[in-house]
């Protein structure tokens, strides 16, 4: 589902989107976005389908800087969870090791996502800007919480809308999900 709601931050071109509300669809021509989100949000379900979509390579950042080789030249490369490559080593600059390998291999462009709160907001963009720059300009956009319609879509494709009680049972399986997955980042946070 590449129509979830963004939010601009920064961008190296002030005609994208405007003013206008932002679909992640209607970013996927800036050669390189930094996608912002909170736990839970989406930023993986997002780039796994849009890096499908696009006919990109979807990769975690712990494991490109490990097997980052020629199969990711001249593919639109989708980088996830870059967060979380920093806080296992707990070194702001693995961000210096990612740009490193993607200058390597010169992918056509390059999406990255990272938790909105470990996002060094100015400082990290400006490891990334002169890359971004000399390869086409870049966006920096937030996943939007997600509205009533977008969690029925995305939990069954081809849901039946008017039946509430399928969409009240559905919801609460959605929100077991979101309750685990914060669980589950909570115990690796910790230890």
């Amino acid at each position: 589902m590449l129509n979830r709601s963004v939010n601009k931050f920064y961008s190296s071109d002030d005609s994208i989107g405007g003013n206008k509300a932002l679909m992640f669809s209607d970013i996927l021509e800036v050669p390189n976005i930094v996608l912002l989100g909170e736990p839970g949000s989406g930023q993986t379900y997002l780039f796994e389908f849009a890096s499908q979509y696009e006919q990109g390579n979807y990769t975690t950042a712990r494991s490109f800087i490990i097997h980052a080789d020629d199969s990711y030249i001249d593919k639109r490369l989708y980088i996830d969870a870059l967060d979380e490559k920093r806080s296992r080593v707990n070194n702001i600059d693995s961000i210096s090791e990612i740009i490193k390998h993607v200058k390597q291999i010169k992918p056509s462009s390059v999406r990255v996502s990272c938790r909105a709160s470990d996002w060094l907001g100015e400082t990290d963009l400006e490891l990334f800007k002169p890359y971004f720059e000399t390869s086409g300009g870049y966006c920096v956009v937030a996943l939007e919480k997600l509205t009533e319609n977008e969690i029925d879509r995305i939990l069954n494709p081809s849901f039946d809308s008017s039946d509430k009680n399928a969409i009240k049972n559905r919801r609460i399986e959605f929100i077991k999900v979101v309750l685990w997955h914060y669980r589950f980042d909570f115990v690796l946070k910790m230890g």
